[in-house]
């Protein structure tokens, strides 16, 4: 996830319609990032030299797969609001 993912994320949490229409579940990506570990991988990813092994060494922590599931159901919620909630 690079600055671009990051940015749509952001975009779509600071805007009041997607507020609105999502709020559920920008709700809880707002409460995963209280998280400090979470946060600290995020900031790590946004910056790191080695996006694709830092990647995959975040999607092996719990918490990151549940923040990634909870980004994905803000941004494409018609494809992705089936995911099992963890």
């Amino acid at each position: 996830m690079g600055p671009a993912c990051l940015s749509v994320i952001n975009e779509r949490l600071q805007s009041t319609s997607a507020v609105d229409l999502f709020s559920d579940e920008s709700v809880r990506v707002k409460a995963l990032l209280e998280n400090p570990h979470l946060a600290d991988l995020v900031r790590h990813l946004d910056v790191t030299t080695h996006p694709e092994r830092d990647m995959e060494a975040a999607m092996q922590e719990p918490i990151f797969q549940e923040f990634v599931d909870a980004c994905l159901r803000v941004v494409q919620p018609e494809k992705y609001s089936t995911l099992n909630e963890t």
